[in-house]
């Protein structure tokens, strides 16, 4: 009987699914540094980056109320008047 990388599911999961669950686990990777340095930047000045914008008009003219608190940072836009929670 044929060992399990010996059969064509076998070959399908080391040359195919295995490659991509490792690019997936790095993507994931990445985007948890970008967060973690966006959290620590906001956490250091307790203001928002440059190029956030409002989930509802989508303009960048957006600022936070206050300093954070419980890893959020309360925003309102100046545009549309809509307030929302950036979490850090």
């Amino acid at each position: 009987m044929p060992e399990f990388f010996q059969t064509r599911l076998g070959r399908k999961f080391y040359e195919a699914d295995v490659p991509r669950l490792i690019t997936a686990m790095e993507r994931i990777a990445n985007a948890l540094e970008k967060a973690e340095a966006r959290a620590a930047a906001i956490t250091e000045k307790g203001e928002m980056e440059e190029g956030d914008r409002c989930p509802k008009c989508m303009t960048d003219n957006v600022a936070n109320e206050g300093p954070p608190e419980n890893g959020q940072l309360e925003v309102t836009c100046h545009d549309c008047s809509h307030q929302f929670v950036i979490l850090i």
